[in-house]
């Protein structure tokens, strides 16, 4: 039976998710073949899902234990890189929305999806990162300050986890 602390992803580094990047985009270029497009679609949406597993795990850890110093620092790392790899996803649908192969990715995956991508392509703009790095590490605060809690409940210290039990208790 798989545990949850044997669950890993690696942790990505700036220069390797950009050089990933870079080759989908050298890729997305060169390719004129549907079936060429339509497996370089996969191959970023497999980046996509491994980037955004890593991204959970580390949340993960971090709100079951704030203390804990590496998962603090792991939070941290990712706050920083998380802007990152936003400018690099909407460059790369914008990629695709300016692609001759929009048409066709359009009849795979539906119109629907490009209308999402409009949204994040306007939503969006490199000058935010900063913003976006702060927003993270205030989140990381308060995320800090409540596991912190502790209420003193029927004689013993409670956190306000265990006190929503009591919310259902007559």
């Amino acid at each position: 039976m798989l545990h949850f602390n044997d669950i890993s992803e690696e942790t990505p580094t700036v220069d390797s998710i950009n050089a990933e990047y870079n080759t989908l985009w050298s890729r997305l270029e060169s390719t004129s073949d549907k079936e060429d497009a339509l497996a370089l679609f996969n191959d970023w949406d497999n980046l996509r899902r491994r980037l955004s597993s890593w991204h959970s795990l580390v949340h993960l850890r971090f709100s079951r234990d704030t203390t804990r110093p590496e998962h603090k620092s792991a939070v941290e790392y990712l706050n920083e890189l998380k802007p990152e790899i936003t400018r690099l996803e909407v460059e790369m649908k914008r990629r695709w929305m300016d692609s001759p192969h929009r048409s066709m990715l359009a009849q795979h995956h539906g119109s629907h999806l490009f209308a999402l991508w409009e949204k994040d392509l306007a939503s969006f703009d490199p000058s935010i990162q900063d913003l976006m790095v702060r927003e993270s590490k205030l989140t990381m605060e308060y995320v800090e300050l409540l596991a912190q809690a502790k209420i003193d409940f029927e004689g013993k210290p409670q956190n306000l986890s265990s006190m929503a039990g009591y919310s259902f208790s007559p």
